[in-house]
C-alpha cells in the first residue's frame, strides 16, 4: 500500500481518483466495484468514502495496453454499415 513519509496509508477522494485519469462517474465506479473490477471504496465517515491510493494505482497499471480488439458481433455490424 502507498504510504506517505510518516508511514500512513494514503486515501484518494473521488477527485483524486479522477485526477489519476480514471474517466468514470461515481455511479459507474460503484458498478465496477460490485463486479469486482475496481478497488473497493473505504467508508471514511457518514456520506464520505475514499479509495486506497496503491490499490487504484495497481488497477491502473493492470489495464490493457494497445488496441482493444472489437468483438465479432460489433465487427459484423460495422462492416454491414459500410456496404
Amino acid at each position: 500500500m502507498s504510504q506517505d513519509a510518516s508511514g500512513r496509508i494514503r486515501i484518494l477522494n473521488y477527485a483524486g481518483v479522477k485526477g489519476r485519469g480514471v474517466p468514470y462517474t461515481r455511479q459507474h465506479l460503484g458498478r465496477l466495484e460490485a463486479a469486482g473490477r475496481f478497488p473497493e471504496r473505504v467508508q471514511l465517515g457518514e456520506g464520505r468514502v475514499g479509495w486506497i491510493e496503491s490499490e487504484v494505482d495497481d488497477w491502473i497499471r493492470a489495464l490493457p495496453r494497445g488496441p482493444i480488439p472489437m468483438p465479432e458481433r460489433a465487427r459484423r455490424k460495422s462492416a454491414g454499415a459500410r456496404e
